[in-house]
């Protein structure tokens, strides 16, 4: 594990590392609350009670949010995969087996759940990845949540100046940049870092983000925030999927932010990996993210797919020697996925 051993740095400008490149350095003092904080609490902190030991016996677990009075049920899935989708599985590990043959894949983690029914399956669902861009929807929600305690919070007016620090540089651009001196809406600002994953709009968010509200949307799912002081912070498929999840099933957010959030997800400008594998008919709210370490590259993407046959979500997370190898990779998984379950109801 590697911790600081330097000065501290703006907030901002580490934070945007991690969402750039996985890396939280900053001194947060971020720790899971204890049980009795009445803040939140993960499903496993306290003894079950009998309702929650029969679910569990049933192979069913929940995440639940405390508030004062309420505990309101935020995920419910079973805990197991469903076997419905063996063949799926072995297919998709099929591939991931492929590809490390050829050398290009280091390693890949795969979560598939079928949105409406619950079902999952994946490959290694549990491998951990830096999460790089994608750490951008967590933010997003947190200002979706923000707002809906402070009215025109998206309306709020935030002044972009040139970075004091380098942001790194990315694979996948649009061209379209923000313009220093100029004023932005935080509600352009969000679309700006969601659909186009612009850093300067990530930077400028950040510099403004509440780090209490972000860390509880991280406990509130059951996981762990990034922890204080580590450049080293993962996280898995399995676990990612919750953001998307929370927003499909308006858990979260209210159902018009989280419609709004998955609207931006739909207009993402990356015009790589899933969609090339899809028709273009085919709706998908989704986000990438691509992280450098040494020779290697992650590249990962996650979206909700809204076939005409149901709507799934399909989390994807790859580490491997190149970019176009890791999109190919993307492809293939999201045709493979795409027509065995098309398949399925033919």
């Amino acid at each position: 594990m590697i911790r600081l051993l330097t000065r501290k740095v703006p907030f901002a400008y580490l934070l945007v590392t991690a969402c750039l490149m996985g890396l939280f350095a900053y001194k947060m003092y971020w720790t899971v609350p204890s049980s009795d904080t009445g803040d939140t609490e993960r499903a496993d902190r306290k003894a079950p009670s009998p309702v929650a030991e029969a679910a569990q016996a049933a192979g069913i677990r929940t995440i639940r949010m405390q508030g004062e009075l309420t505990k309101s049920l935020i995920l419910f899935e079973p805990s197991g995969e469903d076997e419905r989708l063996a063949s799926l599985r072995d297919r998709l590990a099929g591939i991931v087996a492929e590809e490390k043959a050829t050398g290009n894949l280091v390693k890949a983690g795969v979560y598939l759940r079928r949105l409406d029914e619950g079902s999952w399956t994946g490959v290694n669902p549990e491998e951990g990845f830096h999460p790089a861009s994608l750490v951008k929807v967590p933010v997003l929600i947190t200002y979706l949540a923000a707002s809906e305690e402070q009215p025109g919070l998206l309306d709020k007016k935030l002044v972009y100046t040139t970075p004091g620090t380098p942001v790194p540089s990315q694979t996948f651009t649009t061209g379209e940049q923000l313009k220093p001196g100029k004023s932005y809406t935080v509600r352009e600002l969000l679309f700006a870092m969601a659909a186009r994953s612009d850093n300067y709009a990530t930077l400028l968010l950040l510099q403004h983000l509440e780090l209490k509200r972000f860390k509880k949307l991280f406990t509130d799912l059951g996981m762990q925030p990034p922890p204080e002081n580590d450049l080293n912070f993962k996280i898995s498929p399995a676990d990612y999927s919750r953001f998307f999840r929370v927003l499909y099933n308006t858990t979260y957010l209210s159902r018009h932010n989280s419609e709004y959030a998955l609207s931006i997800l739909t207009r993402s400008s990356f015009r790589e990996g899933f969609v090339q594998g899809l028709p273009k008919k085919v709706r998908v709210a989704r986000k990438f993210g691509e992280f450098n370490h040494g020779a290697n590259k992650e590249l990962h993407e996650a979206g909700i797919i809204y076939d005409a046959h149901g709507p799934y979500l399909l989390v994807l997370m790859t580490e491997g020697k190149g970019v176009a190898p890791l999109t190919h990779l993307m492809e293939r998984m999201a045709r493979t996925v795409h027509e065995t379950l098309e398949a399925n109801h033919s």
